[in-house]
């Protein structure tokens, strides 16, 4: 089931287990594709990992599956914050 492995990475990373987190993510993408939170776990765990690009491709999957999911834009608009790309910062945490 795709839902325990994304809270499950949700779990792992909130205790700092970013690589075991990273993995049950993945699954859980694997499991359902289509689970735009999984794609948005991914790239916070990317995000913590300082893997910017990969974390920004995640973020932009989830919305592409769910364009409502706010927790994704504010993921990502502090992604965009990291890279120093504040105006993109701003319009996501508009959103």
């Amino acid at each position: 089931d795709a839902t325990y492995w994304y809270n499950r990475a949700g779990a792992r990373r909130e205790a700092g287990q970013l690589d075991a987190a990273l993995a049950d993510a993945e699954r859980a993408a694997a499991l359902a594709p289509k689970l735009a939170q999984a794609h948005a776990e991914r790239g916070l765990i990317y995000r913590l990992k300082n893997e910017l690009p990969r974390a920004m491709a995640a973020y932009d999957r989830a919305l592409a599956l769910e364009p409502n999911l706010i927790s994704a834009y504010a993921a990502r608009g502090l992604a965009h914050e990291a890279n120093g790309d504040i105006d993109s910062a701003k319009r996501d945490f508009h959103m």
